[in-house]
């Protein structure tokens, strides 16, 4: 880079020299200047002590200057630099001013916070004898510089020569005044604690004395005279003395590391944790020390020495006493770092359990977070999952305060990172914890901040009713303060809220009210409110808690508050709140709800797109309901709520209940002129629903309307008088206009007549057309020619071919008349009025075609004349209306049904477009039309090869038919359901059926609860259940959940069908994680609870067998799902047994073996031993197999194959798996208990277990207290001796091997079960084994042989504990242990399970198609219906109304309580761990 050509280095150089020892030129300036005022020198030139390993200190820490003259060193720096600042000569420069950019650091007294923090972790993670170690090191080099300091300081006051210079300075040199020099710098005497030293590990140093080697007296005279304070503060510390003690007993530790000192330390260890046990011995282990004992063992290299202080940590921690002391000395880093830093799950959960305990003591909670606690907790909990329960509870009880402390931010943060688990017993715990946390009013906004509303939605989502229920308690704790309420909807909280409305929990339900209210009150919240959720969850709770009044008065004036605004409005409508608004109409009783919600419903029929919601969703007849209400101030609501409604179309288009007439009659008699006016105008719409005309004659509305009439008002006039115009069409004069004037209206439709007339005449026909008892005699007189001619006639306009329309409808719908229509000719009329694309004329002609073919005997002339054309055309053209579609699938089905030859009738309708209409038709949503659809679909596919063909010719057909799974009547799915049985049931139509979906179809018909239903769908899946994609079709789809249910029903023949299914299911490997997903294991449980707890009914022999029979058929499949399910990975195999598996296999077990056939019975025992050896594989899963006896069972599978067949590989099974359960020591007594000792003899007859049986009885022999008792069990010694020496034997090394090895044990008992060896003969074997070739054998039999030729309390003296520790320390104590282990066992030959042996036989996995008997059902005709009255009469006038409701809004004071009156909404109290099971402290 050239920098010499481009800087020049000689002019930039300072001119300063900064010493390495000081770094500081400044100061040496003025120590230099110092040195020449009192006479001593330059103080520069003097060499300074080492300052190796005190980095960061300067020569400001050297001892205070004393001048001849008394003034202080303070005083001549200042004098210096006063003098410093007077020299006014530009010549005489200071060597610091030639430093041009003045840049110093000054050295701080004391590293920075951050430093001493780090500095805090890295001993956290150090071993405490490293950390002393280091201390020691440092220690040493500091005598070493302050040594070498003051000999310097002796060379420059007096000469010495070379040999005095090397020697040690004098001691009255160094404490004399003689010397001047000696007066401006006394002798230093050393550093004290929290003088500016360095001192690593909390060790007071003492090193720099003048005198190293001197006396005791000579340093307690240095600090005397030095620092008497610190002194006594030193002496009166208790940290200091703490400190000491740890710091002599680590470096005690850590000096002696011989083999005898370090099994001392663990009998130290271990003797700690027994006594620590009892709380009698709390205060003396308190006493004398064993907590810093404890804490140094901790630290130890030995794994067993850390398990052993893990343990005597969780065992004090146990008692108040010790844990005051544990805090007292600050164990709880040491805790920590054994729990996180230990590899194995028992330290790291006695750590767990210790810092648990810990936290249950109130009042030190922020000096457990201080120390690290939360940090340790959730560090031990990512290790290892099974703590998360115990560890959340320790965190939890961090939250249990009444104020906040200054580390909580902490605890929160931590719950914020565990609220992810996915452990239903910690997400309750930290929704519990945030429910403390949220109770705290100055912690609200924080705890908002940190992202609690996410968390919260978190925890709720998928979670147990309590935690939803804590959740919600937290939301609306948080919602009380109306700071947080803004920032609670900006981070989700409505989301949250939605989430916990579909709880059922009454109580959570109303948390969630409140919070939702709280939340409305702020305008700002609203848009949010309405598009996250808030309506629906309001929805939610209205319509789960409806007579709940606290929680349905929040929910009504929530919804009034939001149908103030318009976005409120629709959402309510859009979210599906009227249903909510209704419910809370018709079951609330209390006023204030039933007035918020008719406010609310008020305002919502403000706007008219929202009347048809509310007429269609019931809101209309609930406020109905409300008008004979005893408040005056709820009539007066109905009757403004009436009004809007009727402002609309949808009071004049749907018409409304027969109870609404008298009650607006009712409300129509208050005395409030308003009132009166809106009934009017109400009754007006009504009038112009032809259905309602004769109910409100029938009501009296007419004397209803001359009394409103009489107010004179002129609104209330002009409504009545149009009412009663309307009311003149009413039909109870239909029969006298049919008898007198219908012969004049026929004239009057002639051409003679102008439009006009023709119109209304036929009007009249229409209208007289409508009633059932005139259509005979209309048709009587010639209507239909008339009509027909109006119907030909090019100029008739459009309303009256309308008219003509419906009375064709009207006529048609006579049976007596219908072939009479058909002769005439009426069906191409109707196809060329139906060339319209008024919906009215589709609908009134597909009606008439519908009606016609209803007569029997007419089906061929109507397609002869184009019927089934015009029904083409009308559903899949021209139409839109559903139900006009569906009266166009009416007509079809009708015309479907023939007397015979079915098969050629449908060839012919399927030529003319059937199966494509029917496709497009079932497509709708109606659920009428659907059920027709698929009656004509599962018709088809009934009518044999012809109708199957016509369905699976395409793709599109097939899934329309399967798509009517979606209807939700019962009826429908069962018949769309027949007819995918009948597509499955046959080879040509199968394939096609799987690959459009039929397994979804069999699911959703295996649903519905019909046992015939149900039985179909599973011999369905049954006959697929061979094909690949069918199977993965059926996991992804779930249908696994749907067979397993079905599987209890209490119809035998589902049951039997279901369990082959899954029988078949469960011997493919694929499939058998699903399953146990599904939760297969507890339906076998019921099963087979059921199938064995049934008996034979007497007096019906024939039926009991049978019954019997099929349950010997089901029970055997479930074992067979049993062994299947066995074969799965080792931690599938766990969860199989946790489900309370083997109760359920003994009792299958012990039904089946009661079998008559010995085949069956053999093949029980058989798929029972390999499923028992299966599961006794797994280590996790042994503890629960022999909880539930399952030695039990293995003894009555040996004796009962011994008894019968003798099967060896049920015998090897069984052996097996004993050997695997037995591996496990503390087992092994409860093996002995239930009997396997039994088993021996009769494992040792078979040649493939002789090396197994032997193998079981060295593992029993590890376990001494089981010793004695196999020595003097004459069985179980003689079938040790003769596998000693069995002949044939395929592992002889092995069983031999086993055989010396349980020998030497058993040559270790009691002298009884010796003297029984002995008499058993068991010398001379051993004296013939001891020659053994195999070294192994010969030399345990020599042990033997020579065999042949034992405590604590609970209550210790005082000054044990204390010795124990000295004496463990210093080197005393050894241990002796030589008992074989079980890594000594010997390896048995590997026989692994071949699945392939236990295959299902060919009758449980194959059945013939050609059995399977097609699913029929019987189509009848139907009416296609009238068409009523026709166009209606002219509209009435419109409402000139001027009136926009705009009720006030209830005060919501007497709902929300005040904020300052809110106080705690639930506070939960410090958990324990007795809950748990890791608790249990060991006894001696």
């Amino acid at each position: 880079m050239n920098l010499g050509d481009l800087w020049t280095w000689e002019r930039r150089k300072l001119g300063c020299r900064i010493r390495a020892e000081t770094q500081n030129p400044a100061l040496d300036e003025i120590r230099e200047r110092l040195g020449n005022m009192t006479g001593t020198g330059t103080l520069s030139d003097k060499p300074l002590p080492d300052m190796a390993g005190k980095k960061g200190l300067v020569a400001q820490d050297t001892a205070p200057l004393i001048c001849n003259n008394g003034e202080s060193a303070m005083a001549l720096s200042m004098a210096s630099l006063m003098a410093y600042q007077r020299d006014a000569n530009p010549k005489a420069i200071s060597r610091t001013r030639k430093n041009i950019y003045k840049k110093f650091f000054q050295v701080p007294r004391s590293p920075p916070a951050k430093v001493m923090l780090d500095l805090q972790k890295d001993r956290l993670r150090l071993p405490l004898s490293s950390v002393v170690h280091q201390s020691w090191e440092l220690k040493k080099g500091s005598m070493r510089s302050r040594h070498g300091f003051q000999h310097a300081a002796k060379r420059q006051t007096k000469p010495h020569s070379l040999d005095e210079t090397t020697r040690p300075p004098d001691r009255k040199c160094v404490n004399g005044t003689t010397d001047s020099k000696e007066q401006v710098f006394p002798p230093y005497s050393g550093d004290l604690f929290m003088t500016r030293g360095v001192y690593m590990g909390g060790i007071i140093y003492q090193s720099r004395l003048g005198d190293l080697a001197g006396s005791d007296a000579h340093r307690r005279n240095v600090l005397n005279h030095e620092a008497p304070s610190l002194k006594q503060k030193r002496v009166t510390d208790p940290r200091c003395s703490q400190r000491e003690a740890q710091a002599k007993l680590s470096h005690l530790a850590q000096s002696n590391s011989a083999p005898k000192m370090q099994e001392a330390k663990l009998h130290c260890a271990n003797s700690l944790a027994i006594w620590s046990t009892y709380s009698e011995n709390a205060v003396r282990l308190s006493e004398e020390g064993a907590i810093s004992a404890i804490i140094v063992l901790s630290k130890d290299e030995c794994a067993e020495v850390r398990r052993a202080s893990a343990t005597a940590f969780k065992n004090m921690s146990y008692h108040s006493e010790l844990c005051r002391q544990m805090v007292k000395k600050s164990a709880v880093p040491t805790i920590s770092e054994l729990g996180v830093a230990g590899k194995e799950f028992v330290v790291s959960r006695d750590c767990a359990l210790a810092l648990v305990n810990l936290t249950s003591m109130d009042g030190i909670e922020a000096k457990l977070v201080e120390d690290g606690i939360v940090i340790a907790l959730m560090s031990i909990m990512n290790q290892h999952e099974e703590l998360a329960e115990l560890c959340s509870r320790g965190l939890f009880n961090l939250t249990c305060v009444d104020q906040p402390y200054i580390y909580m931010e902490r605890v929160i943060k931590a719950f914020v990172s565990l609220a992810s688990s996915t452990i239903a017993v910690v997400k309750h715990v930290c929704a519990a914890a945030f429910c403390n946390l949220s109770d705290m009013k100055t912690i609200r906004s924080r705890i908002v901040e940190e992202g609690v509303i996410q968390v919260v939605g978190v925890l709720a989502r998928g979670a147990e009713a309590k935690t939803r229920r804590v959740c919600a308690i937290v939301l609306h704790s948080i919602a009380s303060t109306r700071a947080c309420r803004v920032d609670m909807v900006s981070k989700g909280a409505v989301q949250v809220l939605y989430a916990l409305s579909s709880d059922v929990d009454t109580v959570t339900l109303h948390y969630v009210a409140s919070a939702i209210i709280r939340l409305t009150i702020e305008q700002q919240n609203l848009p949010r409110l309405v598009h996250e959720g808030g309506v629906t969850a309001l929805c939610n709770i209205c319509l789960r808690c409806p007579r709940e009044d606290s929680t349905t008065q929040l929910c009504a004036s929530a919804l009034n508050l939001l149908s103030r605004q318009a976005i409120g409005r629709q959402a309510i409508v859009q979210e599906g709140c009227v249903p909510a608004l209704v419910t809370l109409l018709h079951e609330a009783s209390d006023s204030s709800t039933l007035r918020h919600g008719l406010s609310a419903v008020t305002n919502v029929l403000i706007d008219e797109i929202n009347h048809g919601q509310l007429l269609g969703q019931g809101g209309i007849a609930a406020v109905i309901n409300l008008c004979s209400h005893e408040c005056s101030q709820i009539r007066e609501s109905c009757a403004q709520a009436l009004f809007n409604f009727s402002r609309g179309k949808a009071a004049r288009e749907r018409g409304v209940s027969a109870s609404a007439i008298p009650a607006i009659i009712a409300l129509s008699k208050l005395p409030e002129p308003r009132t009166r006016m809106r009934c009017a105008a109400t009754l007006c719409k009504l009038a112009s629903v032809e259905a309602n005309v004769s109910l409100m004659v029938e009501e009296g509305v007419v004397p209803a309307f001359i009394d409103m009439m009489q107010t004179r008002d002129p609104d209330v006039v002009k409504h009545c008088c149009a009412a009663l115009c309307r009311l003149a069409h009413e039909g109870s004069s239909a029969v006298t206009i049919a008898e007198g004037a219908v012969p004049h209206v026929i004239a009057g439709c002639g051409e003679a007549f102008d439009a006009a007339t023709r119109q209304s005449c036929c009007a009249v026909l229409s209208a007289v057309s409508a009633h059932e008892s005139c259509c005979r005699p209309l048709s009587a007189m010639g209507t239909l020619e008339a009509l027909i001619a109006l119907v030909e006639d090019r100029t008739t306009d459009n309303t009256t071919r309308l008219r003509c329309a419906v009375a064709f409808a009207n006529l048609s719908n006579e049976p007596t008349i219908q072939g009479d229509m058909v002769a005439g000719g009426i069906v191409p009329v109707i196809g060329e009025l139906s060339n319209s694309y008024c919906e009215n004329n589709q609908l009134y002609c597909a009606r008439t075609l519908c009606n016609l073919g209803h007569h029997r005997g007419s089906e061929g002339a109507i397609v002869k004349q184009g019927g089934v054309a015009s029904l083409m055309m009308i559903c899949m053209v021209r139409s839109v209306s559903h139900f006009t579609k569906q009266v166009c699938a009416k007509a079809l089905s009708n015309l479907l049904c023939v007397s015979s030859e079915t098969e050629s009738w449908l060839l012919r309708l399927a030529n003319e477009g059937l199966v494509q209409a029917v496709s497009v038709l079932s497509r709708l949503p109606e659920e009428e039309t659907m059920s027709i659809c698929a009656s004509i679909f599962c018709f088809m596919s009934a009518c044999g090869p012809l109708g199957r063909s016509l369905l699976i010719d395409r793709t599109s057909t097939l899934k329309d038919v399967f798509g009517l799974m979606r209807a939700s009547n019962k009826a429908t799915l069962v018949t769309c359901g027949k007819a995918a049985c009948n597509l499955v049931g046959h080879a040509d139509s199968q394939p096609a059926a799987i690959r459009a979906g039929v397994v979804l179809v069999l699911k959703t018909l295996s649903g519905l609860g019909d046992p015939i239903a149900e039985t179909a769908a599973a011999d369905s899946y049954f006959l697929i259940t061979g094909d690949s994609y069918s199977r993965r079709e059926m996991i992804e789809l779930d249908v696994l959940p749907v067979l397993i249910k079905n599987a209890r029903s209490l119809s035998t023949a589902t049951q039997t069908s279901c369990c082959r299914v899954l029988m078949n299911l469960a011997w493919e490997p694929s499939a058998r994680v699903p399953l146990l997903n599904a939760n297969i294991m507890s339906m076998l449980v019921d099963v087979v609870e059921q199938t064995c707890g049934s008996k034979p009914v007497d007096g019906d022999n024939c039926r009991s067998l049978s019954t019997q029979n099929e349950n010997f058929m089901i029970q055997h499949l479930v074992l067979r799902v049993f062994t299947y399910m066995s074969f799965m990975s080792k931690e599938h195999r766990v969860l199989m047994v946790h489900n309370d598996l083997i109760p359920t296999l003994e009792l299958l077990y012990s039904t089946l073996n009661l079998s008559d056939s010995p085949n069956q019975s053999s093949c029980a025992r058989r798929l029972t031993a390999v499923s028992i050896r299966s599961l006794a594989a797994v280590t996790g899963a042994q503890n629960k197999l022999v909880n539930d006896g399952i030695g039990r069972l293995l003894c009555d599978i040996i004796g009962a194959e011994s008894e019968n067949s003798a099967d060896p590989g049920t015998q090897e099974h069984c052996a097996r798996a004993i050997y695997s359960i037995a591996r496990e020591k503390h087992l092994n007594a409860a093996l002995v208990d239930q009997g396997i000792l039994k088993t021996m003899p009769i494992l040792g007859k078979f040649s493939d277990c002789y090396a197994i049986t032997a193998s079981i009885l060295h593992v029993l022999c590890l376990d001494a207290s089981l010793r004695e008792l196999i020595a003097v069990d004459l069985p179980v010694r003689n079938v040790l001796v003769q596998l000693f020496e069995a002949p044939e034997d395929p592992h002889a090394s092995s069983t031999v091997q086993s055989c010396a090895q349980t020998f030497l044990l058993l040559s270790r008992c009691t002298a009884r079960a010796r003297e029984e060896l002995t008499s058993a003969g068991l010398v001379p074997l051993l004296i013939r084994m001891s020659r053994h070739r195999d070294e192994k054998v010969a030399t345990s039999c020599s042990e033997a042989l020579k065999s042949l030729s034992s405590e604590g309390s609970s209550g210790i003296e005082e000054g044990t504990v204390l010795t124990l520790i000295s004496m463990s320390l210093s080197g005393s104590g050894t241990t002796d242990c030589s008992v074989p282990d079980a890594s000594l066992l010997t390896v048995i030959p590997e026989h692994p399970i071949v699945e392939g042996d236990y295959r299902p036989s060919d009758e449980l996995t194959s059945k013939c198609m050609a059995d399977c008997l097609p699913h029929t059902i019987s189509i009848t005709k139907v009416l296609g219906g009238s068409a009523g009255g026709g166009p209606p009469p002219p509209e009435p006038p419109d409402m000139d109304i001027n009136d926009n409701p705009n009720l006030p809004v209830p005060k919501l004071t007497e709902l929300l309580e005040e904020e300052h009156n809110i106080g705690a909404s639930m506070m939960f109290a410090k958990m324990t761990t007795e809950a748990l099971g890791l608790c249990i402290l060991p006894k001696c």
